[in-house]
């Protein structure tokens, strides 16, 4: 159900909840940590705060590092619960034997290691709210018992046979496409439905029309503001150089990528203003699919493998080149050559 048709008849419970939310000191700090102005971010914040107070599930899908940790506190922070705790657990970062231990917690002598009784997860966030990131690599048998906690509203820890109530409004997240997981029975469908009540997508960066300038100028003072404490570093700046190449980039990594090119800029350089060959160094090479269709193109009438190998070469020396800002040396490493020299060669070849 997605949030923006909420039935009518929530229309009012809703309001009353959100009013009671806005009154908490500091209820907007969350939301204010997400620098947009792209109409279609502003969306997703909207949907994500007519979310926020109502006492059901929330899917928040999208590209790793496209900020769904960052939406699941801003939500949290504006919702009933945001005076109890949010815990946080990477369902991928789990060992397989562990994810139910870690869940639904464990009695002493359970198995082998378990030397005291441990609460899991579920009851850690009681009353708050729980926030499984990348609750798509969940195990099956791990799935059919998240199903059941979410159906009851109650825990059994392993090795013990106690029934434990919680009030546990549960936010997860996936990279994945969940809904296609289903098709391929990698992920249960009855727990899909169980956790898509209300639904958010997070757009990629390169979808995000007119963010990449704003992101630029706000994780550059975050970032400066972190490193004031070493008393050797000095805050730092970008030139035009460093903004166009910066701004030329698709991101495949999304706000994350660009935060940690920034991080590795700053530390590298030495100077106060940042150019262009100081985010070349920092640039990590983009990782192509093996199966992009360039490999996949049919063979046959018109086809023309030398001239499909000038283009892919055009390409990339011209990518290059741009990321180094003009920087024939720069460019060079960046695409594998031994020296400039060796450009220089190609590009005469190539025409360019």
């Amino acid at each position: 159900m997605p949030a923006e048709i909420l039935p009518d008849l929530l229309r009012e419970p809703d309001r009353r909840l959100a009013e009671s939310s806005a009154e908490r000191p500091g209820a907007e700090s969350s939301f204010g940590a997400i620098v947009t102005r792209s109409p279609a971010m502003k969306r997703v914040v909207a949907l994500a705060r007519k979310a926020a107070p109502r006492n059901v599930p929330l899917l928040i899908e999208g590209e790793s590092g496209t900020g769904k940790e960052l939406m699941a506190r801003a939500v949290h922070s504006i919702s009933p619960r945001a005076g109890k705790a949010m815990v946080v657990v990477n369902c991928g970062a789990i060992p397989t034997n562990l994810v139910e231990s870690r869940l639904f917690g464990h009695n002493k002598g359970a198995f082998t290691g378990a030397d005291r009784a441990q609460p899991g997860c579920f009851e850690e966030a009681d009353g708050g709210t729980l926030f499984l990131d990348e609750v798509g690599e969940l195990p099956l048998s791990a799935q059919v018992a998240l199903l059941r906690v979410l159906q009851e509203g109650e825990v059994t820890r392993i090795g013990e046979n106690i029934v434990r109530e919680v009030d546990v409004r549960v936010i997860a997240a996936t990279n994945r496409d969940l809904f296609a997981e289903t098709i391929e029975r990698r992920f249960r469908e009855d727990l899909f439905y169980r956790l898509a009540v209300l639904r958010i997508h997070l757009p990629p960066l390169r979808e995000r029309e007119g963010d990449l300038p704003l992101l630029l100028d706000e994780l550059l003072a975050r970032i400066n503001e972190e490193m004031a404490d070493d008393p050797l570093f000095k805050a730092k700046d970008l030139d035009a150089g460093a903004r166009a190449v910066l701004l030329d980039q698709r991101w495949p990594g999304n706000v994350r990528e660009l935060q940690n090119t920034l991080r590795r800029a700053l530390v590298w350089s030495d100077r106060q203003m940042l150019q262009a060959d100081d985010i070349a160094d920092a640039l990590l090479p983009e990782i192509v699919p093996r199966n992009d269709d360039i490999l996949d193109r049919p063979i046959g009438k018109g086809f023309n493998l030398d001239q499909i190998l000038r283009d892919v070469e055009t390409h990339y020396i011209s990518r290059a080149l741009d990321s180094a800002g003009g920087n024939k040396s720069r460019a060079a490493r960046l695409i594998g050559y031994s020296s400039y020299q060796q450009l220089d060669a190609r590009r005469a070849k190539l025409g360019l």
